[in-house]
Parts: C-alpha cells; sequence; structure tokens
C-alpha cells in the first residue's frame, strides 16, 4: 500500500495544509521534484493519505514532512513511511538524517526518538508561530 511519490502526486501532497499548515505548497514540492533530489512515499486509501517527503544532499539527508490524515493516526502508518525512508536513504549512500519539528509535538517527537533520532538543537521562530527542534540520527 506504500509506494514512492511522483511529481503527478504534488497536489494531493499539498493538500494536505488543510490538516497540517507546515506542509509545502504545490509549487514548492513541484520545484524540488525538478531539482532532482526529492523523494518519499506514499500511503492512500479510502480513508485519507500519509506521505513522508525527504531530500538528499552530497552525504546528508533532510525529511521534509511526515503527515498523517486525522482518519489514519494511530494505525502505525508514519512508523512505516519513516522505516520505508531511512531505508531508501541509507541505500542512496547518505549516513546522516535530519529533520526539523515543533517543539510541541510530542507524538512526532515520540516517533522520532522511538526511531534513534537524537535533539542537537532547537530553532527559534523556525515555524511562524513556534520554535523547532532539529533532529538527527546516524544511519
Amino acid at each position: 500500500m506504500i509506494r514512492r511519490i511522483e511529481k503527478t502526486d504534488s497536489a494531493l501532497l499539498s493538500s494536505a495544509r488543510k490538516d497540517f499548515p507546515d506542509c509545502w505548497s504545490k509549487e514548492m514540492i513541484d520545484s524540488a521534484f525538478e531539482g532532482g533530489r526529492f523523494f518519499g512515499y506514499l500511503y492512500k486509501d479510502g480513508e485519507g493519505f500519509a506521505f513522508i517527503s525527504y531530500s538528499l544532499s552530497v552525504d546528508t539527508a533532510d525529511i521534509e514532512d511526515l503527515f498523517v490524515s486525522p482518519s489514519l493516526r494511530g494505525k502505525g502508518i508514519a512508523k512505516e513511511l519513516l522505516t520505508a525512508a531511512i531505508k531508501d536513504v541509507r541505500e542512496q549512500g547518505r549516513t546522516i538524517v535530519f529533520l526539523e519539528v515543533r517543539t510541541d509535538n510530542i507524538p512526532a517527537i515520540n516517533l522520532y526518538t522511538s526511531f534513534g533520532f537524537e535533539k542537537i538543537s532547537v530553532r527559534k521562530k523556525y515555524y511562524a508561530d513556534g520554535d523547532a527542534f532539529v533532529l538527527k540520527k546516524e544511519i
């Protein structure tokens, strides 16, 4: 049920903004795809959808977004997506993964720390309405 995201998914991915205001816009997603270093996985069924997106640099990866429709939360889909992304990043030769997460997003922080991500810093006012932890995982 999980498959790689494609550029044709950009409208669906950006529609997450109604539940996830920090999600990238369609234009940002399209531009990232065109850059050739943007990847991810999508889960979709009749109840909703979920996705993870990440970008690759020379030797690291950055998780850009991880979204799960409210109707699908608590079913382990985020774990499946994160597992797939980390596996892909490792297979593409990267050894470190970074991400930012809202300091008050306890469920997401718990997910990431259960995967071995560690808090390395705080970015003040990273979001328009809040701070973010920067997390890092060596893989």
